[in-house]
């Protein structure tokens, strides 16, 4: 079966956006865990963060509470009688459950269609010449030079150092760049 699409570059900006949102995420469970073991003094399961986290919050308190605080009195009385803070709850909640993690995701840019694959292996087979010839040559290749010649069809890539393929350029993008 013929492959469908071919990887042409990687998208750096998005999965350091994903590494902050999960750096994101785990800081505000750590903040949320902080406050319901120190303040709250209960002792949240490993499955506290999934679901509805004021039920789970609920269902603990209740099974901590109940018994020490008089019978008859609503769950919000009970907070302010145990000195928690519920409104400081539920915005450690949001805070929790705003940041958006996305899980295993692909951070690669695809050629999808015949032109674009011809493209980028045309563009990918120049690249390489350039850089198998650099050794052999008495000068020096100025890659920027070669990045204007081709009208902004190759990338200097600075993670690499390495002349690439622009996917943008093979994408179509911001009409011919």
């Amino acid at each position: 079966m013929k492959n469908n699409k071919i990887l042409i570059g990687y998208n750096y900006e998005l999965e350091a956006h994903e590494q902050r949102q999960i750096a994101l995420k785990d800081l505000a469970k750590k903040s949320l865990l902080q406050y319901v073991t120190n303040v709250c003094k209960l002792v949240p399961n490993d499955d506290f963060t999934e679901g509805d986290i004021l039920s789970h919050f609920k269902t603990l308190f209740l099974a901590k509470w109940k018994d020490k605080l008089p019978e008859g009195i609503e769950y919000d009385r009970m907070l302010y009688l145990a000195s928690i803070d519920y409104n400081k709850l539920v915005m450690l909640v949001d805070e929790f459950n705003r940041v958006e993690v996305s899980g295993k995701m692909d951070f690669g840019i695809y050629a999808t269609t015949p032109q674009q694959m011809e493209q980028f292996k045309a563009l990918a087979k120049v690249c390489e010449a350039v850089h198998s010839s650099q050794d052999h040559l008495p000068c020096k290749i100025f890659f920027g030079n070669l990045v204007q010649a081709f009208n902004g069809a190759l990338r200097y890539d600075h993670r690499d150092n390495k002349l690439k393929p622009h996917d943008a350029f093979i994408l179509n993008l911001n009409s011919r760049i």
